[in-house]
């Protein structure tokens, strides 16, 4: 194809007879050329394809190869700007969903009417001028350990879900080697979650609702220890595409993300609107502060930083206004020390923001929650402004 010369409105790739007919009738009713209707396939056109679309529409039919391949070639076909349409043998929801997912605006089992092809063909995407709403996604990292990082993420949730701007939160549990989540809450573990990483880009809304645990009312949680052998290090890779996945699924997510694991994977970053740094008052926890934000920084300029000081563990008992000058940066609250409230909630299974409502601590999370949101909040005129704006309009 010349460097100039458009390419042509309608290809299709086949194999049997009855894909030909199917684009031969799709080519007529839509008032194409059926000039472009060769063999090879899905696969075929995959092969093909460059940087240029081999058509502005398309039919493909898959043929013999495994799903994930015919996957692959989909998205090869759709990034070069492809409008595409496949069609063929499988009749099975998981073969819809997954070439769907991965950027097929349709799948079409036989029998194929040519009508059927092409309105999927010209379809308009419902409000394709608006931005597709993607979640609040706020990060937790303990600094140091066990000064109840996975306890505020926990807490936060469920604060999250009773806030009206919430309506679907998901709770997930990033420590694949000790999280321990689903137990804190007295749920089983969620095996879903390790399928997720190891395919994010195949993860759709019914996967997601059928794989995690709703433990509330719109509050779903994914949490799960990598075993048996399974890389917890390789399925970590996974992480920031399931993050940008997920997105558009939930008004909120909460992420609990282990300090080594933002060490090695600082990209992660730029999936977070905003990243909650637990601190100890002592030395450990500012350095560990300090790597960790440099590299989070670097991935994401835009990052809200939200250090919160944990008098959970003790440490040098450093001063809160020696750290914030240490990290220069301001702490949005505090975790206070609240034994009695952690160990009836520990056996209730249940975050102490549920438990003890009046508690400082539940205080303190509820707190930071609508710091935290401040920026996602619906703008509210008040009577006067709303009146003063009519004046003078």
């Amino acid at each position: 194809m010349a460097p100039s010369q458009s390419p042509p409105s309608f290809a299709a790739y086949v194999f049997s007879k009855q894909a030909r007919d199917v684009a031969q009738d799709t080519a007529r009713l839509g008032g194409w050329s059926d000039d472009n209707i060769h063999g090879g396939g899905l696969a075929g056109a995959a092969r093909l394809v460059a940087d240029r679309p081999l058509a502005q529409h398309m039919i493909a039919e898959i043929g013999n190869e495994s799903l994930s391949q015919a996957c692959e070639s989909v998205t090869e076909i759709v990034r070069s700007g492809t409008r595409l349409v496949v069609v063929g043998q499988h009749d099975s929801i998981c073969t819809y969903r997954a070439l769907r997912s991965a950027g097929a605006l349709e799948y079409l089992p036989f029998p194929v009417r040519g009508s059927d092809a092409l309105a999927s063909l010209t379809q308009k995407v419902a409000n394709a001028d608006q931005p597709v709403k993607r979640a609040l996604t706020i990060g937790v990292v303990g600094c140091s350990g066990g000064i109840g990082a996975s306890s505020l993420v926990e807490n936060l949730a469920y604060v999250a879900r009773q806030d009206p701007i919430a309506q679907r939160v998901g709770l997930l549990d990033f420590d694949l080697w000790f999280g321990s989540m689903a137990h804190d809450l007295n749920q089983d573990p969620t095996s879903g979650l390790l399928d997720a990483l190891a395919a994010p880009k195949r993860v759709d809304r019914t996967f997601a609702d059928a794989s995690m645990l709703e433990i509330k009312d719109g509050l779903f949680l994914y949490s799960h220890q990598a075993r048996d052998g399974q890389d917890a290090t390789e399925l970590e890779a996974g992480i920031g595409p399931l993050l940008d996945k997920m997105s558009p699924m939930f008004d909120i997510m909460v992420v609990d993300l282990p300090r080594a694991l933002l060490l090695r994977q600082p990209d992660i970053a730029q999936y977070l609107n905003a990243l909650v740094p637990v601190m100890a008052p002592g030395y450990a926890s500012i350095n560990a502060y300090s790597r960790i934000m440099q590299g989070c920084l670097n991935e994401n300029r835009t990052l809200k930083l939200a250090p919160v000081l944990s008098d959970l563990r003790g440490g040098a008992a450093l001063r809160k206004k020696q750290i914030a000058h240490a990290i220069g940066q301001e702490f949005q609250t505090t975790l206070p020390l609240c034994e009695h409230a952690m160990i009836k909630a520990q056996l209730a299974g249940q975050p102490v923001v549920c438990m003890k409502r009046g508690a400082r601590y539940s205080g303190n999370v509820r707190s930071l929650w609508r710091t935290l949101s401040a920026e996602h909040r619906p703008q509210r005129s008040s009577f006067w402004r709303s009146a003063f704006q009519k004046v003078i309009a």
